[in-house]
């Protein structure tokens, strides 16, 4: 019984050594979620200009400089 204790103390060892310390690990999970983090923050700010340029085009598109351009 002793053998089979030890073997599954060997068997979680080895499984934790992988959890913290393999490249596939907790160190992985920690640089993509900052990745996600930083690619949200600039998703965001493309979105915005995104509104911005839109609200330009339509400006554009309806304003009096519009009409101007079009009659020249």
């Amino acid at each position: 019984m002793k053998w089979l204790a030890a073997a599954l103390a060997v068997a979680i060892i080895l499984l934790q050594y992988r959890v913290w310390f393999s490249e596939d690990g907790v160190r992985q999970v920690t640089r993509l979620r900052t990745a996600v983090a930083a690619q949200n923050t600039e998703n965001g700010q493309l979105a915005e200009r995104n509104r911005q340029l839109a609200a330009e085009v339509r400006d554009l598109k309806t304003g009096l400089d519009a009409h101007a351009a079009i009659s020249e």
